[in-house]
């Protein structure tokens, strides 16, 4: 019946004769440490246990990659060879995959397969506009289905502080809502996540191995949090949490104690609240007018021999890394943070989100520093239009369907100590105002993000334009709007 349209699709499928009818589960042989992936697949699938049905085996291989495995269909059973529990959830998602491309009858083959990056990621900003946890769930649902491994949550911003910090409630009471643009004297609804619905969708997220990164934005992109706490700003305030879209003069003073004490309580709260090894600083479009002319700052500056806004910005950075460190966690950072190097050095405990050009991107792995590629003239910045058509949605510039599958995964680097660990696609919400805008956008650039990640150089992008096509089949299947933008 020939080969179905998985994506990404396995590093090696060879066909085998036959298929296999699969309406039920007959026999499960696996070990305890997988019965939760294992009841999490027939719960998804909706397969019933049934006496003459095939037999599902199971095992652990310390021979495979964690995220790797091997995976035989046959007419009458299946058998998975996994390296990890995630890799054994990789295989029941490549079978849930024929399952909706193929109906009931899947065909037989045998599956080797691993990924190439460990960091698969997606990043979904409820900043600009809120996403409802319902919907993000759904997003959730369909990384899994594309084995994506993490979802980087961006929470805090000028247009809206979306995370509860229980030892600041004024910043969700008062950076949370914003002045309609329509009707100035009318506030929108308060809009953030409580930390009981943040486990929530943790705990989900984690039942399909994917991993959730928050990113507290800072020292720039901060009006929420100065509306909130106005003496944390260089001026003292008063602050307005932001309607409109942009970069903005107003940012945290570097020279006042204030906004560290700040950022080590919300610090503290994310740590405790995230199981993720690493947490997102931010560090990205901080304009320094304001640290120009603001006293405490310039007196920071002359007291540390700092020679530039940019030296000050890298002291500001050194302060929040030891913040992040000091409670179990590793920090990232957008690439504007490396901007003082090498005059000042990077903490080798820093990973580089890199979302501009790739000038930066060898003197950062020379340095011994981790890379995230997220470029947004690579593919990667899925607010961006589609085509060239100028009534396509979309904001500032276009990443085509081809040119998200065509990113660049290698940079020249004479003595590379740091590491590109993976990449991601990055969604921000200034002009994506519902769920049903965000997935048109999202998809399918996120499903092309997701197999170069997973196959790196093996990807072959006429076959991939091939299999698209079936992708709205798949994320129908989550529930989520089908109507995508697929070129011919």
């Amino acid at each position: 019946m020939g080969k179905p349209a998985l994506i990404p699709f396995p590093r090696n499928y060879r066909e085998m004769e036959g298929t296999l009818e699969l309406y039920g589960i007959g026999r499960i042989s696996i070990p305890d440490e997988l019965k939760t992936e294992t009841d999490h697949f027939l719960s998804v699938s909706g397969l019933a246990m049934t006496e003459n049905d095939p037999v599902l085996e199971g095992k652990l291989s310390s021979s495979i990659h964690e995220e790797g495995y091997f995976l035989r269909i046959s007419k009458d059973s299946i058998n998975i060879e996994a390296g990890g529990a995630s890799g054994f959830h990789h295989a029941l998602e490549t079978i849930r995959q024929m399952l909706i491309l193929c109906g009931h009858t899947i065909p037989c083959a045998e599956i080797e397969d691993s990924p190439q990056f460990g960091w698969r990621g997606f990043m979904l900003d409820c900043c600009r506009h809120f996403m409802p946890v319902e919907y993000i769930k759904k997003l959730i649902d369909a990384m899994s289905l594309l084995k994506l491994s993490v979802f980087h949550w961006h929470l805090t911003d000028d247009q809206g502080w979306r995370i509860e910090i229980k030892s600041h409630p004024e910043l969700t009471e008062k950076g949370s809502t914003r002045k309609k643009r329509t009707s100035p004297e009318s506030m929108t609804k308060c809009e953030f996540f409580t930390q009981d619905e943040i486990k929530d969708v943790i705990e989900y997220a984690a039942r399909r191995h994917i991993t959730v990164v928050p990113e507290i934005e800072c020292p720039g992109h901060v009006s929420a949090l100065l509306t909130a706490i106005p003496e944390a700003g260089c001026s003292g305030g008063p602050y307005e949490v932001e309607t409109r879209t942009g970069v903005f003069p107003d940012v945290l003073c570097i020279g006042n104690e204030k906004p560290y004490e700040i950022l080590d309580d919300v610090f503290r709260e994310v740590a405790e609240l995230f199981p993720s090894e690493y947490i997102h600083i931010g560090g990205d479009e901080c304009p320094h007018t304001r640290w120009d002319n603001c006293p405490k700052c310039q007196a920071l500056m002359q007291k540390e021999g700092l020679k530039s806004p940019q030296e000050l910005q890298w002291y500001f950075s050194q302060r929040v890394i030891g913040i992040v460190k000091k409670y179990g966690k590793k920090p990232i950072g957008w690439d504007e943070i490396a901007n003082s190097y090498p005059e000042k050095p990077l903490d080798k405990c820093l990973t580089i989100m890199l979302w501009r050009g790739p000038e930066v991107a060898s003197a950062v792995l020379e340095n011994g520093n981790d890379i995230i590629l997220a470029r947004c003239d690579d593919g990667a910045y899925i607010d961006y239009r589609q085509t060239e058509n100028e009534y396509e949605p979309g904001n500032l510039g276009i990443t085509t369907l081809r040119a998200s599958y065509s990113s660049t995964l290698h940079y020249p680097c004479s003595n590379e100590s740091g590491t590109i660990i993976g990449g991601q696609g990055n969604l921000w919400t200034e002009k994506i105002l519902f769920p049903n805008n965000a997935t048109y956008m999202i998809f399918p650039r996120l499903a092309a993000i997701a197999e170069v990640y997973w196959l790196g150089d093996d990807r072959k992008l006429d076959d991939f334009m091939r299999r698209v096509k079936e992708l709205p089949v798949l994320l129908e299947n989550e529930g989520l709007n089908p109507g995508l933008c697929i070129p011919e």
